[in-house]
């Protein structure tokens, strides 16, 4: 299924985070002040709809763009509701220049794993920016290395991500990006690719 969205102007920054309460106090004060810095930017963002965890911070520091899936009736001001969870990515593909990854649990991993490899087969161009506080990401990106080491990764398919432990970094990071990234028609290449 294909999302419809309309043309913007700004920078739009896809959040991917816990939604678990029971992080801790640091993280959640890290989550409020990105999307804080992010309004008074003037820059969009898209996370997911919770009122829990890093989520509910994101949406406190600045009232996010929210998708969600029918699967999770989560209360919000008006979030965007797709199918399933792949169509719930997909969004995030079709709307995002930039991905931000703040600490999160299985969920957050898979949204990365799925941004990594679509880089990796060039279906999309958008950079993303692993903010590793307290070293929370230290075991995961440790994993990508010993990929490389065991040859099961291109070491060029590391550059994907950027790596920044502050929220500084994040915000730097996130001003030296294009506005606008070149995505292909996900559709028109599943298609093919199923030989419709």
């Amino acid at each position: 299924m294909k999302i419809e969205t309309t043309e913007v102007s700004q920078k739009m920054v896809g959040i991917f985070c816990s939604a678990d309460d029971k992080v801790p106090h640091e993280f959640k004060i890290l989550a409020y002040e990105l999307a804080k810095k992010l309004r008074e930017k003037d820059l969009g963002i898209v996370t997911s709809a919770s009122k829990t965890g890093l989520i509910r911070e994101v949406a406190r520091g600045y009232g996010s763009i929210s998708i969600t899936t029918r699967h999770f009736f989560i209360p919000d001001d008006n979030p965007t509701w797709t199918e399933n969870l792949y169509s719930r990515l997909s969004a995030f593909h079709e709307r995002c220049s930039v991905i931000v990854v703040l600490p999160g649990g299985f969920g957050t991993l898979h949204e990365l794993m799925d941004f990594l490899v679509h880089n990796q087969l060039g279906l999309i161009k958008v950079p993303i920016i692993v903010l590793n506080i307290d070293g929370f990401w230290d075991g995961q990106l440790k994993q990508f290395e010993k990929m490389v080491e065991k040859n099961c990764l291109a070491i060029k398919h590391l550059s994907f991500i950027k790596v920044v432990p502050t929220l500084e970094g994040c915000i730097a990071a996130i001003d030296n990006e294009p506005e606008h990234q070149s995505h292909w028609e996900l559709d028109e290449y599943w298609k093919k690719a199923a030989g419709a």
